[in-house]
């Protein structure tokens, strides 16, 4: 009768011992897999808070003495120099100026003011020397070799032959005060044509005779 009891109690047994094997392998697996899980979580959160707390440097060590100054840059004379070279290059460039073309030459002395003599005589008027000084400029702008001639004309009162020859004095007078000013002699010629060539016809007024009695200075070329 005992043994007829035991062996359902052994078989119970038998069967109720793989159900905790069963359990407790389950708990122990969760249980490693939590562990896991939670170490990551808290090296992921030390991984964080190491990258945010800013690093705090440590003390100067100024044993060594003031910091020595940086070393001059070695492109500064480089550029230095292309500025100055530039700047030379301009001004020999602003130096270098090309003289005037002999058509604008003419147009400048035809511009200048009349020079004007004393009534009847060869003598220059003080006004007249500045137009002379002024017309001596203009000369000295031409290249080497530049030859003028300095044309006198008179108005038509009194003898064509008395004319003639007033109108050369005067001619010649212009020409001697352009070589007191630089002028080179060799480069000037003196003509006077009297009354022939008047600048206004017919000569009716005293304007007229004014405009006619003129001194004319321009490039032979």
């Amino acid at each position: 009768m005992t043994d007829d009891l035991l062996e359902p109690v052994e078989y119970w047994r038998a069967r109720r011992r793989p159900v905790w094997l069963i359990v407790v392998v389950a708990a122990a697996g969760i249980a490693l897999i939590v562990g896991v899980e939670y170490t990551a979580q808290r090296r992921d959160n030390s991984a964080g808070v190491a990258q945010a707390t800013p690093t705090t440097p440590g003390p100067v060590d100024d044993r060594s003495g003031p910091p020595s100054p940086p070393a001059p840059s070695s492109a500064a004379p480089s550029s230095t120099a292309a500025g100055t070279s530039a700047a030379a290059g301009t001004s020999a460039e602003a130096g270098t100026t090309s003289a005037p073309s002999i058509a604008d030459v003419r147009d400048e002395l035809a511009e200048l003011p009349p020079i004007a003599f004393d009534p009847a005589s060869a003598r220059l008027t003080a006004a007249a020397y500045f137009v002379v000084a002024r017309a001596a400029d203009i000369i000295g702008t031409t290249p080497p070799g530049t030859r003028f001639v300095v044309t006198a004309h008179t108005d038509s009162v009194g003898p064509d032959d008395e004319n003639a020859v007033l109108s050369q004095q005067r001619a010649d007078s212009v020409v001697e005060a352009l070589i007191d000013v630089g002028v080179r002699a060799d480069s000037l010629e003196g003509v006077g044509l009297g009354e022939t060539e008047p600048a206004v016809t017919p000569e009716t007024t005293d304007d007229d005779r004014a405009a006619n009695r003129r001194v004319e200075i321009a490039p032979l070329r």
